[in-house]
């Protein structure tokens, strides 16, 4: 999201913008209402409204999603005071928020000012949360029970290690994921695994809310299951809370669920025998010493054998975990009763494993629930990302190029060590706009108003420019530099590079110095110079030749000199000049010109072919005034270079 949007968040959590939505909350036996979940949109001033998904992670980035809960909270306490007493609200929290307690003094304040009994607010978490820091989670977690709130754990069964969090953390609640209730009824791996997990809370008594629901024969199926609670579009969009009188329930819900005493021992049998035979499931138990006990489908085909054959075996082995590891795993269990998730390479899988002990009702370890989930896919775009990393950090050392990064304002915000070496500069020099007190005086104002022009267009920018070392020493650089922009077309940030091209362009320098020496040279010599092409078409006559023959350079192109020469001396002329085009041989000839005036000049005229790879690419001459008192001498020359070029019958002209 763009720096514009973040500055109107601030804005907009404390104008109000940010407003509560409420989805109810139903219990399926007799489809009344029992609570809400509060999310949140964003009314623009502008008549737009903005999902969660487009300002909650630019909240936490902004750290302001504090500030966003307390908002959404206050509104919605204030919103429900009409409704009855015995219905709850759920409130998401962030990852974030869960290692920071100042969440417990926002929601404990709030329910001061509203007079809200703090019982009725569930607190919904995610895994997330949970796997980034465990101990703080888990210690603010207990304090806002201790307010009295309750806990329900949000999209279950799509993270790491749901189970093992049940058992460890006081969670009176769980989520079935939409996306295991949206396709339950078409796929049979779905539907196992939302009967599963309503066992698995009625067996521990806990409340099982099903997300998602969007049909009656979703509701139904849900219903038939155990499942106590559900929330989705059939029941209802999140919307403002209307000034409706709500038939409250008959009996309260503010406990943690509605435990269900129906289920037997053996549905319970059956619930857990269906995890394990579910093809799509990575489950199995250990003893305390790593034996296998038992082991789903899925799970031994991922470890390249049948449940049969790997029952009894050491499942260590399997995962070619050392002995230390092994004992490095039961103690931390032992010790805190749970152990991060670790990576495991199989024969043709990468699996995710959480390991859970199993305990008695007195606390004896029984042994160990293992659960795996196939991270393969994951790990090989990993991979790819890696090398390709790797592949362009390796591009970038061995580039004689250094790249730096500019914010979307043209403030320099990081150099490369290379740059830095090359220009004898710490970091802190170049930073923000100080790279231009190092630009050579004289090209200092064009370079810095070029920048700036591409940093308020947006444009790409390049630039050639001197640059001043501390130690006096001036260098070349050519920089460039491309904008990176989101979807509105703003500029995020620039990425940039740059090259010190001082040998190149000294190069230069020296090459246009001796062109310009030479031009010099040319222009201003007693002697009078042509070029022509592969034609014989003039392409360049000196000054002082155009002078002598008294025709423009254009004139000259097209064999317009052969109008100057002497009438008598044009055929023999023309025709050396012609024997040098087509025979490549060389012209040193006499001739007279006739000049304005009935003047006449007599020149020496000499021309040769310029070869390259045999292959004639031009011709280039030489034109001499000559003193006419050796007229008498010179008139002789004419005759015999008229007898060498010019037979009887030849045509005056080329």
């Amino acid at each position: 999201m763009g720096k514009r949007l973040g500055f109107l968040l601030e804005s907009a959590i404390k104008s109000g913008e940010i407003r509560p939505y409420f989805q109810p909350i139903v219990r399926l036996s007799d489809r009344r209402i029992v609570g809400f979940e509060i999310l949140s949109r964003w009314h623009r001033r502008d008549g737009s409204i903005l999902q969660p998904l487009e300002f909650i992670p630019l909240a936490e980035e902004r750290g302001l999603i504090g500030n966003l809960t307390e908002s959404v909270l206050r509104q919605s306490l204030s919103a429900i005071e009409h409704l009855p007493k015995d219905l709850f609200l759920s409130l998401n929290i962030s990852p974030s928020q869960l290692k920071n307690t100042s969440i417990l003094r926002i929601i404990k304040d709030a329910a001061a000012d509203y007079g809200f009994f703090l019982p009725r607010l569930k607190i919904e978490i995610t895994e997330t949360a949970l796997i980034e820091d465990t101990d703080l989670a888990k210690a603010t977690i207990l304090e806002l029970m201790q307010l009295g709130c309750h806990i329900a754990m949000d999209d279950f069964g799509t993270g790491y290690s749901s189970l093992s969090w049940l058992q460890h953390l006081p969670i009176d609640t769980i989520k079935i994921d939409a996306s295991f209730v949206g396709s339950m009824l078409t796929e049979r791996e779905s539907r196992k695994i939302v009967m599963a997990i309503i066992s698995l809370g009625q067996s521990l008594d806990i409340g099982v809310v099903a997300e998602g629901v969007e049909t009656e024969e979703q509701a139904e199926v849900l219903q038939r299951a155990g499942c106590q609670m559900a929330q989705g579009y059939y029941f209802g969009k999140p919307g403002p809370i209307l000034n409706v009188d709500l038939p409250a329930c008959e009996e309260p819900v503010l406990q943690a669920g509605i435990p269900n005493h129906g289920l037997t021992v053996e549905q319970r049998a059956y619930q857990i025998a269906a995890i394990y035979t579910d093809n799509n499931t990575c489950m199995g138990f250990v003893d305390p010493d790593f034996q296998i006990i038992d082991i789903s489908r899925k799970f031994a085909k991922a470890l390249g054998s049948t449940v049969s054959a790997l029952r009894g075996t050491d499942l260590a082995s399997h995962f070619n975990l050392k002995q230390w590891q092994v004992q490095e795993i039961v103690s931390t269990l032992r010790e805190k009763g749970h152990y991060p998730p670790f990576e495991v390479r199989l024969p043709n899988s990468v699996q995710l494993v959480s390991v859970s002990p199993v305990l008695d009702e007195i606390g004896g370890l029984l042994g160990f629930s293992v659960f795996g989930i196939d991270v393969t896919e994951k790990k090989r775009q990993q991979e790819i990302l890696q090398e390709s990393e790797e592949h362009y950090r390796l591009i970038a050392l061995l580039s004689p190029r250094a790249f730096w990064q500019a914010d979307a304002n043209g403030k320099v915000i990081r150099v490369d060590r290379k740059f830095n070496l090359t220009m004898q500069t710490s970091p802190d020099e170049v930073n923000e706009d100080h790279w231009l007190e190092f630009i050579f005086p004289e090209d200092r104002a064009k370079i810095q108003a070029e920048w700036q022009k591409s940093v308020e267009t947006g444009e790409i920018f390049e630039a050639e420019f001197r640059y001043c070392r501390p130690d006096q020493d001036v260098r070349w650089l050519r920089v460039y530099a491309a904008p990176q922009k989101d979807g509105n077309d703003r500029v995020l940030r620039w990425f940039g590079q740059c090259e010190d091209i001082t040998t190149r362009k000294l190069a230069e320098i020296g090459l246009s110095e001796r062109e310009a020496e030479f031009r010099f040279l040319v222009e201003n010599s007693p002697h009078l110079f042509w070029i022509a092409d592969q034609r014989g078409r003039f392409t360049g006559i000196n000054p002082r030749l155009a002078a002598l023959f008294e025709i423009t350079s254009a004139e000259a192109q097209n064999f317009g000199w052969l109008d100057r020469v002497y009438p008598e001396d044009r055929a023999f002329s023309g025709a050396a000049f012609r024997d040098c085009i087509h025979q490549g041989r060389p012209f040193d000839i006499y001739y007279r010109l006739l000049l304005s005036g009935g003047r006449i000049q007599w020149v020496r005229s000499w021309g040769a072919a310029k070869v390259t790879d045999g292959i004639i690419t031009g011709y280039y001459g030489m034109v001499t005034p000559i003193d006419d008192k050796f007229s008498n001498i010179l008139q002789e020359k004419i005759d015999e270079d008229t007898e060498k070029y010019v037979p009887t019958g030849s045509n005056l002209y080329l």
